[in-house]
């Protein structure tokens, strides 16, 4: 029998900056667990909704979501997916349970987006359950562990961890720090943010060189570059990083597919 693969799709590579080719963040894993699909959302930045459909995956099979942290390019789809979700008239209907994961602040987040809503994105047809991290999350077919990265005060960086032993790490936005080279410590795909490049460096993000010299630090197997601001333009990225490791490198573009 053949190995079971995971499946990695960059939804938004981009920023809150609107770019032709680069959509908001947002990360999709397609896991198999003993023959089913357990597919995991990580950040809905504009154009999420939009990429699942380029790829023909029903919006409705989503089984957790998963925020590092609140700002508005990274949850703009929010509101979008939970309207969608009670709009029953198109065949697609979601009625299984549906699983929202962030660190500190989530319950006020939601909270807050209901009274502005109301009633609207209310989960009248299916479960609904909305969770502050404390603790690693088992699911069927994965580990998802977490570390407090430097950008907000409840910034957060993912470690998904399969059945085979692979590892899967998730930056989110984070400045350098020991916590994000300690989550992605031999991970087999690193897909860190890279947002501005050194002339325009600013603490809470990464540059290339500090995408690289995490890469590095931390042994990744695999780094695949993400969140570019559109300040890029003449900037030989992979150049810059290679400075710092020398493993794959990959400048990540909207769709891109990995499997590990």
């Amino acid at each position: 029998m053949s190995e079971l693969k995971t499946e990695i799709y960059l939804l938004g590579t981009g920023c809150a900056i609107p770019q032709k080719k680069r959509a908001g963040p947002a990360v999709l894993l397609i896991a198999d667990s003993t023959g089913s699909k357990e597919i995991i959302l990580f950040d809905l930045g504009r154009g999420t909704l939009d990429k699942l459909a380029n790829l023909d995956i029903d919006f409705t099979l989503l089984d957790y979501l998963l925020f590092t942290h609140y700002h508005p390019d990274h949850t703009a789809e929010l509101v979008n997916l939970l309207f969608a979700y009670r709009d029953t008239r198109f065949g697609r209907k979601r009625e299984k349970e549906f699983f929202i994961y962030g660190p500190k602040g989530l319950l006020n987040f939601y909270n807050n987006l209901c009274k502005v809503y109301n009633s609207k994105i209310n989960a009248d047809n299916y479960t609904l359950f909305i969770k502050e991290i404390e603790k690693e999350i088992f699911t069927s077919s994965t580990k998802i562990s977490f570390q407090p990265v430097e950008h907000t005060e409840e910034s957060i960086g993912y470690r998904v961890t399969l059945k085979n032993g692979k590892a899967f790490v998730y930056s989110g936005d984070t400045g350098y720090s020991r916590g994000i080279v300690n989550l992605a410590n031999n991970a087999d795909l690193l897909l860190l943010e890279c947002a501005f490049p050194e002339e325009y460096k600013k603490e809470d993000h990464l540059t290339p060189s500090l995408a690289g010299q995490i890469a590095a630090e931390a042994k990744v197997k695999k780094l695949v570059l993400t969140h570019f601001y559109p300040l890029f333009q003449g900037i030989n990225i992979y150049d810059r990083c290679r400075k710092y490791y020398s493993g794959e490198i990959v400048i990540g573009e909207d769709l891109m597919r990995f499997t590990i």
